[in-house]
């Protein structure tokens, strides 16, 4: 799935609800440099076919702590969009996602993800939109291979 656009237009800012449904269910952040989030646990319904956090051209990211419910049809709950410099750790994949992590762009770079829980995703990453699947480096994450 690719990234859905979101207009810019900066003079009109802050409007609730100026775009309709954004791509993401719980946050959409764009265009921000030493984003820290902490502790983030996210419930969404049943049919919730959005990613639940998306990063677009963000620098800096700390995410430390994530959960959220299933997302249909496997979606990523994450995804990262010429994000540069950014630590996913402490995460938790939703049952039946195909990843826990989606990467786009070919801006992205210097991605670590660490200490989170992939038992019950198919995989840690997939990659899209120029992304290459060398900017994510990958340690002490607890997947299908790894559980006792």
């Amino acid at each position: 799935m690719g990234h859905v656009a979101v207009p810019e237009v900066p003079k009109a800012y802050p409007q609730s609800r100026m775009f309709g449904w954004l791509p993401a269910s719980g946050l959409y952040c764009r265009h921000v440099k030493g984003l820290h989030l902490k502790d983030i646990n996210f419930r969404s319904p049943a049919d919730e076919w959005r990613p639940t956090i998306i990063c677009d051209d963000v620098k800096d990211l700390v995410v430390s702590g994530f959960s959220t419910t299933p997302v249909t049809e496997g979606v990523p709950p994450v995804s990262f969009v010429n994000v540069d410099k950014a630590w996913l750790s402490g995460a938790v994949a939703p049952a039946g996602a195909k990843a826990l992590l989606s990467v786009q762009g070919e801006h992205t770079n210097n991605i670590l993800v660490s200490g989170c829980d992939i038992r019950e995703a198919s995989k840690l990453a997939e990659f899209g939109d120029g992304a290459a699947p060398n900017v994510v480096q990958a340690e002490f994450n607890a997947d299908k291979k790894q559980s006792a």
